[in-house]
């Protein structure tokens, strides 16, 4: 029975229905017509707002245009395909159409994620790839503005890096922290701000905050923080060049590889690395910390690389824990307690205060609390040891 066009009204019948069925047509040059179709429809509907696409219509497109991704071979076809699927974003006029858009993108790889099996694995990787740069560069074109910037890290821990949420797309939220930096970096590169650049790191802060997912939490730690540290502006200690062979490059390194590899022209070696404020990041992770919401088994992590961020703020690298300064003495994070000097400044203050009100001077209160200020006195103990060991080598010597 031949299909319908028209309803008794003979108005037509919702066109994208007939598009996404061509998409997935078993003909390849079929297919090739309908993503033709598809592109010249969508840009047709975006000039007015009256014909303005809802969430509900995208997300159908999105289902044919998985699954011609689905049916596509050989991998020039498939780099092809992603690329100009994704470039998309750019042929909507409106900032909520276009949004709306990759959210229903996104949307879509976190519903089928589960599904995709090993032989097609690769190719929706690269998928995303683009997409993810595409939606970087159409922030990038509206100048990073903050309420774009916020509402598109919004949708993002809302689908593909929600914290808790989707456990069905496992595997893309660790493919999506692989890649987030190397991308962004290859937008935004040095004209992106500390500020604006924290903004954008926002769902991965809601991931170590909130998180329940052990591989997920341990996984953005490892490979998304750390790896800041590591391709940071502060000079690496010679001990860990042997370490820093093995680490994946990304961001200016990763590009200047790509380079290489590709034999491109010195002109597009473009300074791309993205310039964090290591203090700012810091204050941010003890925020994320100090709050009633943050997971109490993920609290310790967060201290320790709010820690590392902080040496980095103060042009130390973090290699290990044992070469770190005492780096939050401003921020009264230190847990360690001298009882013995407690004691000590108990007993001083209670002689203190059996003298007349009117003989008691500001200065003596000052003294005592600069006597059995506790980092001095580890400072000195370190000192100490240190002055100890010079004198032993001085004297085999």
């Amino acid at each position: 029975m031949p299909r319908k066009t028209n309803d008794e009204n003979g108005s037509d019948i919702e066109p994208e229905r007939i598009l996404v069925h061509k998409l997935v047509d078993s003909s390849k040059a079929q297919r090739a017509k309908a993503v033709e179709r598809l592109k010249a429809w969508i840009n047709a509907r975006t000039l007015n707002s009256a014909s303005f696409f809802s969430y509900d219509d995208l997300i159908k497109i999105w289902k044919g245009l998985y699954y011609n991704m689905w049916m596509a071979d050989k991998p020039v076809l498939q780099d092809e395909l992603a690329s100009d699927i994704s470039s998309w974003i750019h042929e909507f006029r409106d900032v909520d159409q276009a949004r709306l858009y990759i959210d229903a993108g996104f949307a879509t790889f976190a519903r089928e994620w589960w599904g995709i099996d090993r032989w097609r694995l690769s190719k929706f990787m690269t998928f995303v790839r683009y997409f993810l740069r595409e939606s970087f560069v159409y922030l990038k074109q509206l100048k990073w503005l903050k309420v774009h910037v916020k509402k598109f890290t919004k949708m993002l821990e809302k689908n593909v890096l929600s914290p808790n949420e989707n456990r069905a797309c496992d595997g893309l939220k660790l493919h999506i922290t692989d890649i987030y930096l190397e991308e962004l970096a290859k937008v935004g590169g040095v004209a992106l701000k500390p500020k604006r650049l924290l903004l954008l790191l926002s769902p991965f802060f809601q991931i170590i905050k909130l998180s329940d997912n052990e591989v997920l939490v341990k996984h953005v730690f490892k490979h998304f923080f750390i790896p800041i540290i590591q391709y940071s502006d502060v000079g690496i200690d010679p001990d860990a060049e042997e370490e820093m062979e093995t680490i994946e490059a990304f961001g200016r390194q990763a590009i200047e590889e790509e380079i290489e590899m590709n034999n491109e022209d010195d002109e597009q070696d473009e300074d791309t690395a993205l310039q964090f404020d290591y203090k700012l990041l810091s204050e941010k992770l003890i925020k994320l910390a100090k709050v009633d919401t943050c997971k109490q088994k993920n609290r310790k992590q967060i201290y320790e690389l709010a820690r590392k961020f902080d040496a980095l703020g103060r042009g130390i690298y973090p290699l290990n824990d044992e070469k770190l300064p005492e780096v939050f003495e401003s921020t009264k994070l230190s847990c360690e307690v001298d009882v013995d000097n407690l004691r000590g400044l108990q007993k001083d203050l209670g002689e203190l205060g059996h003298k007349k009100k009117s003989a008691t001077k500001p200065e003596e209160i000052d003294q005592l609390l600069e006597k059995y200020n506790p980092v001095k006195k580890r400072r000195k103990k370190q000192y100490g040891k240190v002055a100890k060991k010079k004198a032993k080598v001085s004297t085999t010597d």
